[in-house]
């Protein structure tokens, strides 16, 4: 099957938000790397920044949150996927779409610098703050995406819907670990990272998740 979506230009003002959101996330990177998570406050990560405290967070509410600034931008258009599925479209061909389109962004991200994301993942193993704040991320996201399918089929078990969701999210993550455990590129990963989602379509495919 093939994946196609329409690229989007951002606007001027999306731009300058996302290049704030990236100079916090890469501030609170640099200063936790070199001085501790729990010794960095939000004021000295606004400052490195170059912008004030407000304004922090007015992109994150919280310190845990900078570690993972593209979640909520992943999780809205996944959302939004699953919310309108195509005429005809199945449970399963609609997750995968969707998944393809979050690891899109991610992509996007993976692209700026391996070398970032591999050391803010060695930085979330060695804070059990961050390791926590991830956790519940990942269940939150899990829990918005069941509800989404559920709503956008009525017909299908609640049992179904959370075990597929689950299967999907845990593969998109197992594959972008092992990239990075393994030193790949970004082209590398992403292709790792459809693969992934392409075994659980291919898994999950003949299954009738919608028991009417």
């Amino acid at each position: 099957m093939q994946y196609c979506s329409r690229v989007v230009e951002p606007g001027l003002r999306e731009r300058k938000k996302q290049r704030t959101r990236r100079a916090l996330f890469e501030a609170a990177l640099r200063l936790f790397g070199e001085r501790g998570y729990e010794a960095t406050t939000v004021a000295e990560i606004a400052a490195a920044a170059e912008v004030s405290t407000r304004t922090f967070f007015s992109y994150f509410p919280s310190k845990e949150d900078v570690m993972f600034p593209d979640v909520k931008e992943r999780i809205t258009l996944g959302l939004a996927i699953v919310a309108e599925p195509e005429a005809g479209e199945r449970p399963i061909d609609v997750l995968v779409r969707a998944g393809h389109a979050m690891s899109g962004l991610l992509g996007e991200d993976l692209a700026v610098s391996m070398r970032t994301i591999a050391d803010r993942t060695r930085l979330i193993r060695t804070v059990p703050a961050l390791q926590a704040h991830q956790l519940r991320l990942m269940h939150d996201s899990q829990r918005r995406l069941t509800e989404a399918l559920l709503a956008a089929y009525p017909g299908l078990d609640a049992l179904d819907a959370q075990v597929v969701v689950s299967v999907l999210m845990v593969a998109i993550q197992s594959a972008l670990t092992l990239a990075i455990e393994t030193g790949q590129s970004a082209r590398k990963t992403m292709a790792m990272i459809d693969h992934a989602v392409e075994l659980v379509e291919r898994g999950l495919g003949s299954v009738d998740l919608v028991r009417v």
